[in-house]
Formats: C-alpha cells, sequence, structure tokens
C-alpha cells in the first residue's frame, strides 16, 4: 500500500494575555492572534466553561452562540435535511464489508466519565474518569469486558499521559482546585501488572491539561497547563524513566492546553501542531521554525495524527471549530520546505473530531460535532485510504448516540475502535454511557490471518522471523506496526503507524529511534485482501 498523509489547525477569537508561571523565565512574546488562540481554546477545552461558578452562582464564562449544526435535528433524531450525500449513502448501506459495524458494550455506570486512556501489553487499559474532586480509575479488560475500580491517590482529571517504554503509565499533573483551574505538581507511575499507583517525586510546576510526548531517547516532553496558581505555565520539563526523575529544561515555551507536539523523525526535534503558530522545536536549545499556518482551519478541537507509514512523515490536521469546520490540512514534515496544503475535506464539519491509525494503514475518523450541544453532535465516520481522498463515508455512531467533548476513539488488540464519552453542555445528565465497539469493514472480508510466532523483545536495525498463516487463497506480505493507545481530548500525541514488508518469511525494523521511539508496540500480520491479525505485542528497544 503507498504511504500517505494530512494535518489541520485553527484561528483566533477573543483577545486575552497569557499569565505565565510565577517565577518563570519570560518567553518570547506571543503574537496577538496567538493570545486570542490561546484565550479562545481555555474556554473551549474547560469541560465546566458553561457551569455556574460554585462562588458567584454565574456562568464562568459567557456562552457561544447556538451555532449551525450537523448530523441531527433538535430534538438529536437524525433528519434527511440535515444529513450529508455521504452521510445517508454510509446509512443506507448495511454491509459491514462496505462500512463496517458497531456494537455495544455494557454500558458505563456511575462515576464512570472516562476521559484518558492508556493501553498496556498486558492487553488491559487504564482508563482515568474525568470529573473533579473525583478520585477514580478503572482498569478495563476488553477480553473480558470487566471494568474494575483501582485506589487512585489523587485527582488526576486532566493530567498528561504516555505509556512508558517499561510498560508502565505515566501520568502527570491534575486538578487542584477550579475558580479559576488549578494544576498539581504530581507525578505517578501506574504498574498494569500490580494494578497500583506509585507516587514519584513532582514537577517543578503544577499542570492542568498538560501534554507528554515520548521522544527518540525513550524519554517523556512535559509541556504546559494551567500551574497551581491557574496561569498558563512555560516551564519545560523532561521525565527519564530509567531513573524515574523529572528535570527542568532552561529554554521556557509558552503553549496553550494540551498543545499538539509530536517527534519528528530527526532525534531531538518536535513537530508542534497548534491551535498556535505551528512549527519544529528543539525543545533543549529553545530553537523554533515557524510553518505557515494551515488554510481553512478554525477554533480549536481539531483531530490530528500521522497519515499512512510514518516514514513518510506526512502529518495530518482536521476539523475544528467554532463553528466547526470540515476542512483538513497536510504537512511533509521531512520536505524540504515544509508547509501546509489543503488536504480531503471531511463529510462533515466537526470539532471533538479523533482520528485513528488502523492496521491495514488507513485513518479513521468518528466522533464530534458541529457545537459542544446533543443536537449538534455528528453521527459521521469516514475512513481515509488516500492523501488525496475522498473520505469514505462509514457506518455512522447508532442513533441517539452523540461523541462530543471528553469523546475517546482508540484501537483495541482485535483490530475494533472502541468510542466512549461524551460531555456535552448540559451537565451530568447529558451525559453518554453507552461502550460503543467499531468493526471496521476489515473485520468482515473473511478468515483473518495469524501470527503463528514472533519474539517478544526487538531491537533497533534487527531482521526477525515472523510466523503467519493466512486462509486459502490468501498471502501475508507485508507486518504492520501500531503504538500504545494513550487518548485524551481528541488527540494521541505518540500515535503512529509503520508497515514492514515480509520478505523470506521475517522483518527489518527501522535503524531510528525518531521513527519509533522505543517502547511497546502491536505487530498485525496483514494479509493480501488488506485483513489484519490480532495484535501481538513487542518491545523496541
Amino acid at each position: 500500500m503507498p504511504r500517505k498523509t494530512a494535518v489541520l489547525m485553527v484561528v483566533p477569537l477573543w483577545l486575552v494575555a497569557v499569565a505565565l508561571s510565577p517565577g518563570a523565565a519570560a518567553a518570547p512574546s506571543m503574537s496577538a492572534g496567538d493570545q486570542r488562540m490561546i484565550a479562545q481554546q481555555n474556554r473551549e477545552l474547560d469541560s465546566q466553561a458553561l457551569d455556574a461558578d460554585p462562588a458567584t452562582g454565574q456562568p464562568r464564562f459567557t456562552p457561544l452562540p447556538v451555532l449551525p449544526h450537523h448530523g441531527h435535528d433538535r430534538t438529536g433524531a437524525a433528519t434527511a435535511s440535515d444529513m450529508t450525500t455521504s452521510e445517508m449513502a454510509a446509512a443506507a448501506v448495511a454491509d459491514p464489508a462496505q462500512v463496517g459495524s458497531w456494537t455495544y458494550e455494557a454500558p458505563l455506570t456511575g462515576d464512570q466519565n472516562m476521559v484518558h486512556v492508556v493501553c498496556s501489553p498486558t492487553g488491559k487499559c487504564l482508563f482515568v474518569v474525568g470529573k473533579g474532586k473525583k478520585f477514580s480509575s478503572y482498569v478495563y479488560n476488553p477480553t473480558t469486558k470487566t471494568k474494575v475500580l483501582v485506589k487512585t491517590p489523587d485527582d488526576l482529571f486532566c493530567a498528561g499521559h504516555v505509556l512508558l517504554p517499561d510498560g508502565r503509565a505515566l501520568v502527570v499533573g491534575g486538578t487542584l482546585g477550579q475558580s479559576p483551574w488549578r494544576g498539581t505538581k504530581t507525578v505517578y507511575v501506574f504498574n498494569f501488572v500490580t494494578e497500583t499507583y506509585q507516587k514519584l517525586p513532582d514537577m517543578a510546576v503544577g499542570r492542568w491539561y498538560p501534554s507528554v510526548v515520548t521522544m527518540s531517547d525513550g524519554r517523556q516532553l512535559i509541556t504546559a497547563g494551567y500551574d497551581v496558581n491557574g496561569a498558563n505555565t512555560n516551564v519545560v520539563e523532561v521525565f527519564d524513566p530509567k531513573t524515574n526523575s523529572i528535570s527542568r529544561l532552561t529554554p521556557t515555551k509558552s503553549l496553550p492546553l494540551y498543545p499538539r507536539t509530536f517527534q519528528t523523525s530527526k532525534p531531538g526535534e518536535i513537530f508542534y501542531a497548534g491551535p498556535t503558530a505551528p512549527g519544529f522545536w528543539n525543545p533543549v536549545t529553545g530553537a523554533f521554525k515557524a510553518v505557515n499556518k494551515p488554510v481553512g482551519a478554525k477554533g480549536t478541537g481539531f483531530g490530528s495524527c500521522f497519515f499512512g507509514d510514518v516514514r513518510d512523515q506526512n502529518f495530518m490536521i482536521m476539523g475544528g471549530g467554532w463553528p466547526a469546520t470540515a476542512s483538513t490540512n497536510v504537512i511533509d514534515l521531512d520536505s524540504a520546505a515544509p508547509a501546509y496544503r489543503a488536504g480531503p475535506t471531511m463529510t462533515a464539519a466537526k470539532g471533538y473530531v479523533s482520528c485513528v491509525n488502523l492496521p491495514d494503514g488507513t485513518v479513521f475518523e468518528a466522533n464530534g460535532g458541529s457545537d459542544n450541544t446533543i443536537a449538534a453532535a455528528s453521527s459521521t465516520t469516514a475512513l481515509l485510504t488516500s492523501l488525496t481522498g475522498p473520505w469514505q463515508a462509514m457506518s455512522p455512531l447508532p442513533s441517539g448516540e452523540h461523541r462530543l467533548y471528553h469523546s475517546l476513539l482508540f484501537l483495541q488488540d482485535d483490530g475494533r475502535v472502541v468510542s466512549v464519552t461524551s460531555n456535552p453542555n448540559g451537565g451530568v445528565t447529558a451525559q453518554s454511557k453507552s461502550f460503543l465497539v467499531y468493526s471496521p469493514p476489515y473485520l468482515s472480508k473473511g478468515t483473518r490471518p495469524t501470527i503463528t510466532g514472533a519474539p517478544t523483545e526487538v531491537r533497533y536495525g534487527g531482521t526477525y522471523a515472523i510466523g503467519t498463516s493466512a486462509t486459502t487463497g490468501r498471502s501475508v506480505p507485508r507486518i504492520t506496526v501500531t503504538t500504545a493507545p494513550s487518548a485524551t481530548h481528541s488527540t494521541d500525541l505518540n500515535q503512529r503507524y509503520l508497515s514492514l514488508p515480509l520478505a523470506g518469511g521475517a522483518i527489518t525494523f527501522p535503524t531510528s529511534p525518531a521513527i519509533m521511539p522505543p517502547g511497546w508496540y502491536r505487530i498485525w500480520a496483514v494479509d493480501n485482501a488488506n485483513v489484519p491479525s490480532v495484535a501481538k505485542w513487542v518491545h523496541l528497544s
């Protein structure tokens, strides 16, 4: 399959100066546009933005005006006049081999408002509950479909997280308080074997809505968030999983909440995708090289992921609002002159949209809407098989379902995609507790191949025999690689995909840790009908 790409961004609205953490060195001044963008994003990413301030009884922010909606009428029922041509076409097609299909697992109950997820080589996933002053986490077992409550030592709502190279989950920051929202300095690792948290030394500053991305050297870059005083911090820190220690870098960087930071193909280089002015950043030296802003992008809440084989460095952003947009933008990060260009238009305008790299090399998008209300939720889903498009409409979310703010979308080891959580305006009663699982079309195209033998430990540049079997008349020409899910707030900063030819029964891993940073990955046998096996976990070091 040819390799591919895509990327998207956002436009500013309201003016507010960015406060820096007390004691932090002054960062280079930001443009007025970027300041407006951060102010707008901080309102849109605040899950209680429209709730009353407990101190005054008044709304914390002035509600945004009611915007044009897509996908449903004001009662939440789908109507032909509100549906795009592609959405109606997908709804009319019932063949799961063409559009996939949705099924339900047992609904979430009680406080199970799952806002954060990290999955591990144990096959289990850690869900962190999104609710201020609620200390709850659950271990989800996709095989038994159970969700077990685990002791949670702190309020981890709105933390940053990632699966570490050693298989533990790193969780940094969380909620210290609200009015204003303030972040904690806490650092925890979660052990998936013992299913317990371990507290580590604190960060230099508090962080509420920080981003965490694994770099080429296996350490985790920690940026942004509200500090203990409720100010945007510009302090940049790095976690070392080998020593369980955290250190503060000398250069500072002012970034908005949950900034989109991605490791590029160059060691030590991070691509900052937005929502403020995008560019290439070296967090150690502080050097920053800007690129053009995407055309047609606006607002926040956009989806972002690499498209196709990560070695091609094709990065895409999609959707965003408000009002929401259906545009996408793509940038080749390895180009001699990297620049965003228009990508294929989505089937619907969406904010809070998420994207997932599937094991066959395609990208699946779902969730979101034209506004954070149930009436404005979009049921559309789509698949992208080429950077030039078009997006192919897939099976819509089941009737009556919505996936808006705080929604999650992530790939399971069996090749299906989980979609959970929705926190639209309207408080707790408006939240969705359904647990939806999407089966892509490849799961309805005959017997799946299997991996009959593979090593658990692999090295950069190493060649390894992989045993596979395929149904009669098919063969397995390639092994694909995907990352461990670590999603929150419509993004997974560590998500990437790789396709390795299976030659003589063996594959060879890339030599550069910038392409696939050290850690645990899932490998899939993909047959010549583009049907993947169930995944097997391998540890790359």
